[in-house]
């Protein structure tokens, strides 16, 4: 059975997600007794496109042939001055399929390790990847106004691909979600159920599941 992900919100921790498009979502901190116990000093993460906010989560590379690497430079920004430094993750799921009208039609049955990301930067630490599902963490802690490295530059389709692939796009779906730097270990390990090592500047240098 294939790893899934969920996300948790956990008493004492604030857990941002934002989708491609600047949602926010700021969740107080409540301790057992519902009283606030950090402040709800506001929160804010973004996905960036090579400097453009995307309308949509989804990223999708149209009638693609074998080879094919499509540029696709993608960071995360923490949009709000005066937040919190945060600790970021990113989630990407990929599928192949085919646009009917303004609808993507996803082929369950098709091969989606074809799909790969590139990446030049070494601020990421993978720690899954399957067919279907990437899943990375920032290294430093993100500063309000600071955007990360690129967690993604470019999407690039496996040369063995045959005809069934003829006309099919490839597709990612991006999720981006944060936790405040604040508690550093238990902060992520409440909200995402991993236990991470932090150099002297609060740098994750290790993620463990």
């Amino acid at each position: 059975m294939k790893k899934k992900l969920a996300l948790m919100g956990i008493a004492g921790i604030l857990v941002l997600t934002a989708i491609v498009g600047g949602s926010l979502a700021a969740i107080n901190a409540q301790s057992d007794t519902g009283e606030s116990i950090i402040s709800t000093k506001a929160l804010g993460i973004g996905i960036y496109e090579d400097g453009t906010e995307p309308e949509k989560t989804v990223v999708t590379a149209e009638k693609i042939m074998p080879g094919d690497t499509v540029a696709k430079p993608m960071c995360v920004t923490n949009d709000v001055d005066n937040g919190y430094d945060l600790y970021v993750r990113v989630i990407i799921n990929k599928s192949w399929g085919n646009y009917n009208g303004s609808a993507f039609d996803k082929d369950f049955e098709a091969d989606t390790s074809a799909i790969s990301i590139y990446r030049e930067s070494s601020d990421w630490i993978k720690t899954y990847e399957d067919e279907e599902q990437l899943v990375l963490y920032y290294t430093k802690p993100l500063a309000a106004g600071e955007s990360s490295s690129n967690f993604m530059d470019a999407l690039v389709i496996s040369e063995s691909l045959g005809n069934r692939y003829a006309g099919m796009s490839a597709q990612l779906e991006v999720e981006a979600d944060a936790v405040q730097k604040f508690a550093g270990e238990d902060a992520v390990s409440s909200a995402w159920g991993v236990e991470v090592t932090l150099d002297s500047d609060g740098n994750i240098t290790s993620v463990t599941e």
